[in-house]
């Protein structure tokens, strides 16, 4: 396997449905090839085209989050967990 991921649908009551990215990974041998942001666009496109998404959203890590900002995603918000 090169890469993987996953978008998900997520039903609103208020709005569109909101696309949510997971799971989201490129083999480290394919990295800094393309890939990862051929693979990123296609989830982002199946998300808005295809589930109607307002928005797509995902989750990641200080030490890839440049990634997702070199292919347009901003950073929002301050996640919360209970455990």
């Amino acid at each position: 396997i090169i890469g993987a991921g996953t978008i998900f649908k997520l039903n609103k009551l208020h709005n569109n449905p909101v696309g949510q990215i997971e799971d989201f990974i490129i083999t480290e041998n394919y990295r800094h090839t393309g890939l990862g942001s051929k693979l990123l666009s296609h989830l982002t496109r199946i998300g808005i085209e295809q589930y109607k998404c307002y928005k797509v959203i995902l989750k990641t890590h200080k030490e890839t989050s440049s990634f997702y900002l070199k292919n347009g995603f901003i950073e929002t918000g301050i996640e919360m967990k209970l455990m």
